[in-house]
């Protein structure tokens, strides 16, 4: 048991824990985008557009560069939705 001892006090004191942290200290960035959907400077679906220029951030074929396609979406974030838009593609 005494050759054991060393062994064993090794592997105490190589324990790994987790670092502390501090919880009342506020995140220097915020883990999900604000409700309002207009988490500026941010490109989620990275097209090269950022919100609130990009309408719909999480597709990226929706964009200002986009064609304007009959499928219901407003594909070039331009506040109108297929036969509305007079640049309707097909």
């Amino acid at each position: 048991m005494s050759r054991l001892l060393p062994f064993m006090l090794l592997i105490c004191a190589c324990e790994r824990s987790e670092p502390k942290t501090d919880d009342s200290a506020p995140d220097s960035a915020p883990d999900s985008a604000p409700d309002s959907g207009e988490s500026l400077g941010i490109d989620e679906d990275q097209d090269g557009f950022l919100v609130p220029d990009d309408c719909n951030d999480s597709d990226p074929a929706v964009n200002p560069d986009a064609r304007e396609v009959c499928d219901g979406i407003d594909n070039d974030c331009d506040g109108l939705f297929d036969d509305e838009d007079t640049d309707v593609f097909g």
